[in-house]
């Protein structure tokens, strides 16, 4: 999960959405459908990022989760979230933020 978390930081969007360990949906690691949600609204498919959402959404009911299920960074950017289109905001600024720093990135080589 740590490099799936990497490969969304590092704008590798298609690369971390093949990582193993999105596939197994037997894990009730609540990760798995919030980072599938972040990598889909990124590649801007909100439908199936909806879908991971309330995945997501639903494992945090289950285990009555208002605080992330993880020390990650991306975990706790969500504790307070709610709703998909406040989630889907806030992943937009990721985004804008990660592209940005490719960008500095690139300018400097």
């Amino acid at each position: 999960m740590l490099l799936v978390e990497l490969l969304i930081y590092e704008g590798k969007y298609k690369e971390a959405l093949k990582r193993d360990c999105l596939k197994h949906e037997e894990i009730s690691d609540a990760r798995r459908p919030l980072y599938k949600a972040i990598i889909y609204i990124m590649l801007g498919d909100d439908k199936k990022a909806e879908e991971c959402w309330e995945q997501f959404d639903e494992i945090r009911e289950l285990f009555h989760l208002r605080k992330p299920s993880s020390s990650s960074s991306l975990g706790e950017a969500i504790d307070t979230i709610t709703d998909f289109q406040t989630f889907r905001n806030k992943v937009m600024k990721l985004k804008t933020g990660i592209e940005e720093i490719s960008a500095k990135k690139s300018s400097r080589k």
